[in-house]
Order: structure tokens, then sequence, then C-alpha cells
């Protein structure tokens, strides 16, 4: 079987992948802005959450952390993020149920 130069460069034989081509390194993704919210505030552990572990629901945010007033907080988030290239996108979902998450404006 014939296998192209760059592939056959992993193995060890034939010749070796051009310059500059990065083969196990992935680009580092974009950082997120660091939080600027008091610690232990609801501000800050919503803004946290959604930036570590991605996307929550509403009734997540209710159930989990015991945020009643969210809507709130993630305006306060989304002011935060106004021209850090960042925002909180909101999808709804069936049944009163939004998904909110940190994501690229």
């Amino acid at each position: 079987m014939i296998y192209p130069n760059n592939i056959r460069g992993i193995f060890g034989y034939g010749s070796a992948p051009e310059a500059g081509l990065p083969l196990f390194s992935q680009p580092e993704p974009p950082s997120k802005p660091a939080n600027p919210f008091r610690h232990g505030s609801q501000n800050h552990r919503l803004y946290n959450r959604l930036a570590e572990c991605g996307p929550m629901t509403n009734a997540e945010i209710v159930r989990e952390m015991s945020i009643l007033k969210y809507t709130g907080r993630l305006t306060d988030i989304r002011q935060h993020l106004e021209g850090t290239g960042w925002t909180v996108k909101s999808t709804e979902l069936d049944g009163g149920l939004w998904r909110y998450e940190l994501v690229r404006s």
C-alpha cells in the first residue's frame, strides 16, 4: 500500500513531513475572559460553571446551583463580556427549558 509522504514520516520511514507542520499539537482554544465577580457571589459561581463545564439549562442553574434569579445573573455576565468577543448564548428548548453557554460572538 502506498501512503502519502507525511504519513510515512510518522512511522519512521519515507520522507519526513513538511517543516512547520505540527502533527500532534493542537491549537490552543481561545481563552475566556477572567472572572471579575466577587468570589462566592452568584455571578462568580455561574460564570465559573459556564466557563469551565460548558452549557447548562435554566433547570440546572436553579436546582444544582440554587440561583433563582438566574436571568439577572446572566445579564450581568453578558454586560461584563461586552467588547471581549464572548457572549452568553441562549437557546430555547422544549417546555420552557433554556440552554445557556459561553460562545465567541
